[in-house]
C-alpha cells in the first residue's frame, strides 16, 4: 500500500491504492468514513509496472502519475540487477478515474512527456479540468543513484478533460520535494505549500 493515503476531512474517507510487479499493477481503493474498505479497483490498463509511490484526489477524481521509473520483474525475481530503473524512451502519462469508481472503465490517460512525480501535492476540480501540483524531477536518470543532481520543479499541470490538452506551468524554480499543504484542504485549491529545499538532494534546509 501506498506511504500517501489521502484523507478528505470533510467526508471522512480515505483513498489509497498498491502496486507491484505482477498484474494488476495499480488497484486503487477506499475506506468509508468508518474504516470500511471498499472494493477493490483494478487497473488493467498501466500495461506495465510503473513505481507509483503517490498519487493525489481531487472532490471528482484520483489522479495517478505513470512514470519513466519502473520495476523489473524479472531482475526481482532472480536478482542480478536493480529490481527498479529508468527508461528515458517512455512517455509519462497522467491517469485520471472518476474518484468512486467502481471499475476503470472510466479510467482516462493523458500523456505528459517528461512529467516524473514521487511526491504530489494536491489537485482540484477547475469546470471541466483537472489540476495536479507536484514536483517534477529533472534527470531522472539520476534519480535512483547520484540524488545529489536531482533537481524537483513543481509543477501545476491541468487536464481539460473535454478537449484532453494539458497545460503546464512551473511554480518556483527551487528545488523544491516533500511539499504538504494544510489537511483540510486536500482535493481543493490550495494557496500554501510546505516544502524541504534540497540543497542539495538527500540533503534539505526548510522552506
Amino acid at each position: 500500500m501506498t506511504a500517501h493515503p489521502k484523507i478528505d476531512f470533510q467526508t471522512g474517507e480515505t483513498f489509497a491504492f498498491r502496486y507491484g510487479p505482477v498484474p494488476p499493477f495499480l488497484t486503487y481503493f477506499r475506506l468509508d468514513s468508518n474504516g470500511n474498505k471498499q472494493p477493490d479497483v483494478p487497473i488493467f490498463s498501466m500495461v506495465n509496472p510503473s513505481f507509483i509511490h503517490d498519487f493525489a484526489i481531487s472532490k471528482k477524481y484520483a489522479i495517478f502519475v505513470d512514470i519513466q521509473i519502473g520495476m523489473n520483474p524479472m531482475e526481482m525475481i532472480f536478482g542480478g540487477g536493480s529490481p527498479v530503473g529508468s527508461n528515458p524512451a517512455k512517455v509519462s502519462r497522467i491517469g485520471v478515474i472518476p474518484r468512486y469508481a467502481t471499475d476503470e472503465t472510466e479510467m482516462r490517460w493523458f500523456d505528459v512527456p517528461g512529467f516524473n512525480v514521487i511526491h504530489a501535492i494536491n489537485a482540484w476540480d477547475e469546470e471541466d479540468a483537472v489540476v495536479i501540483l507536484a514536483p517534477n524531477i529533472l534527470s531522472v536518470e539520476h534519480t535512483l543513484e547520484r540524488m545529489e543532481l536531482v533537481h524537483a520543479l513543481v509543477e501545476k499541470v491541468r487536464i481539460d478533460l473535454k478537449t484532453g490538452i494539458v497545460t503546464r506551468n512551473p511554480i518556483p524554480a527551487r528545488n523544491l520535494d516533500f511539499g504538504v499543504i494544510n489537511p483540510e484542504y486536500v482535493g481543493k485549491k490550495n494557496r500554501f505549500i510546505y516544502a524541504a529545499i534540497g540543497d542539495p538532494m538527500p540533503k534539505i534546509s526548510e522552506g
